[in-house]
């Protein structure tokens, strides 16, 4: 039986878990995060470069906090 793969299915829904979420962390991977701080981090450089083009880029710490 170890070389089985788990019923993702039936164990997410004992423990009230998507089975997708439940998989993905079974399985490692981590594709919907990485996206989410990809978004971020777009969205973060657009904001410093529309101030910058302003003429008030920020200081690091001002990006720190930003972030």
């Amino acid at each position: 039986r170890a070389s089985q793969s788990p019923n993702y299915a039936s164990i997410a829904k004992k423990h009230g878990v998507e089975r997708t979420t439940l998989s993905r962390r079974a399985r490692a991977i981590h594709s919907s995060r990485t996206a989410q701080y990809e978004r971020q981090q777009r969205t973060l450089i657009n904001y410093i470069n529309k101030l910058s083009e302003a003429g008030l880029p920020p200081t690091p710490a001002m990006v720190c906090h930003f972030a």
